[in-house]
């Protein structure tokens, strides 16, 4: 049945509308932004020493084969060997590809309600973080 849809031209046609739709809505969608009273702490100017934080991200990779995460071949052994790691486990990827994974990881819209349409229309995390500094 779906191979049937994924041939006929009329798939072609029904995703081209689908697609304007998604534009067109997207269009007339005011931006917006969030956490605009994000700053840096004061404390943070008197820190002798910086701090950097790396995020590694897993977003489209499957837990269960993570050594950090319980599986039973070492398959993340440089990561087990870092102090102060925090692997979290109850957590679930927007999509199984990462184009649609990292965007929805860093928007504020949650897996549950995110679209890519909605999400051009609306700040991230990550343009939060660049302007509080």
């Amino acid at each position: 049945h779906e191979l049937r849809l994924m041939m006929v031209p009329s798939n072609y046609i029904g995703a081209s509308f689908g697609y304007l739709r998604e534009q067109v809505v997207s269009a007339h969608q005011p931006f917006v932004k969030i956490g605009e009273d994000a700053q840096r702490n004061p404390a943070w100017q008197t820190h002798n020493r910086k701090s950097l934080t790396v995020l590694v991200v897993g977003e489209s990779a499957r837990a269960e084969n993570f050594g950090i995460l319980g599986y039973n071949r070492d398959t993340t052994p440089k990561l087990n060997k870092e102090a102060g790691l925090i692997a979290f486990t109850n957590v679930h990827s927007c999509g199984t590809e990462t184009a649609v994974s990292v965007p929805c990881m860093f928007s504020n819209l949650g897996r549950n309600h995110y679209s890519a349409s909605k999400a051009k229309n609306e700040e991230g995390l990550l343009d939060v973080l660049k302007r509080a500094g």
